[in-house]
């Protein structure tokens, strides 16, 4: 009868404890956002470009072709440009830095960096 006294003052401790935690588990919050996958890499994009201090002007996406096509204007002539949705955000950007940094910028028309290989068309002098 000894321990039954000590016992039992621990039973009603214990059964808020375990509804506590029961409560914690199952009451998890569920994130719910409005963004699909493809409106996310957009968002991606955007953000990266900013990032890398590039404005995109006039960004719109097809998703039929899963591209995104925007302009950009280091000078006075704008340069079209084209991510691919399925490619790596990360890198796109990074290739189009490496593009702006070199010398010959002002002489590129279109950059297209959604095919296989990306490629650059240049201004007819």
């Amino acid at each position: 009868m000894k321990w039954y006294k000590h016992f039992l003052p621990l039973i009603p401790i214990l059964l808020l404890l375990s509804q506590i935690g029961f409560y914690y588990l199952s009451n998890q919050e569920i994130k719910l956002t409005p963004l699909s996958p493809k409106n996310q890499i957009i968002t991606d994009t955007i953000n990266q470009l900013r990032l890398a201090k590039l404005n995109p002007i006039d960004l719109q996406s097809y998703y039929y072709r899963n591209e995104i096509e925007f302009f950009i204007v280091p000078d006075i002539v704008p340069i079209k440009i084209i991510f691919s949705t399925e490619k790596n955000v990360y890198s796109q950007v990074t290739a189009l830095q490496k593009i702006i940094k070199k010398d010959n910028i002002r002489e590129i028309n279109f950059i297209d960096l959604s095919s296989k290989p990306a490629y650059a068309t240049f201004q007819n002098l």
